[in-house]
């Protein structure tokens, strides 16, 4: 499945879950973002409960290059926000694929990612606190 998230816990922040339902899109004021990953998709790199910090400007400064990891709308249904790392560039969309293949949809299931649907690049996780449970 895709990637789940619940609110981030800051005004700016966007989140990666299944539905966002009636949630409207933000625009880009800022550089950065933060979501919220839940589910198994990107295991063992993204774990449920982890924090990622996304570039939300990547697409102004260069192309998305293969292994990056972006989030992006869901091409089925742009309610939904996934994370996925690219496997293959073509000339106007992207493939992607969970690292955690058993657990994952993706290009696999919906084909290539419009860079249109691109919400930005993975720059940096920040693990949950090991004490929670």
């Amino acid at each position: 499945s895709g990637s789940r998230a619940s609110p981030g816990g800051r005004s700016n922040s966007r989140y990666i879950y299944e539905s966002r339902g009636d949630e409207e899109k933000t625009m880009k004021l800022f550089p950065f973002a933060i979501f919220k990953v839940e589910g198994e998709s990107m295991l063992p790199e993204f774990r449920p409960g982890d924090f990622v910090i996304v570039y939300q400007w990547a697409s102004l400064w260069g192309k998305p290059r293969l292994r990056d990891t972006i989030v992006f709308c869901d091409p089925r249904a742009n309610s939904r926000i996934l994370i996925k790392r690219i496997v293959r560039i073509r000339t106007d969309n992207a493939e992607v694929a969970g690292d955690n293949k058993q657990n994952s949809t993706d290009s696999r299931t919906f084909g290539g990612v419009p860079r249109s649907l691109f919400l930005g690049k993975a720059l940096l996780r920040i693990g949950k606190n090991k004490a929670e449970k």
